[in-house]
């Protein structure tokens, strides 16, 4: 397997890696700005945030894939860094 590493770090908390060009998609309540993106194409990866944390905003489950390979992260605790 080809594990996406280098964007992986920013992608599990939401964003975008700085280092590569992206395209992202909004929610629609994006229109009052901040709101985090839905969905994030980097690195020939697809990176989708299903549902975030109420408290936090952080992403609770992060689906990647690319072609025909699907991860699937689920993160039940987040702590401070």
């Amino acid at each position: 397997w080809r594990l996406p590493l280098r964007g992986l770090p920013y992608w599990i908390r939401g964003r975008a890696s700085p280092e590569l060009p992206v395209a992202l998609r909004l929610p629609e309540a994006a229109a009052a700005g901040g709101a985090p993106p839905e969905v994030l194409e980097q690195d020939g990866w697809r990176i989708e945030y299903p549902s975030r944390e109420a408290r936090s905003g952080l992403p609770d489950r992060v689906n990647l894939s690319r072609g025909d390979l699907r991860i699937r992260l689920l993160l039940d605790q987040w702590g401070a860094s």
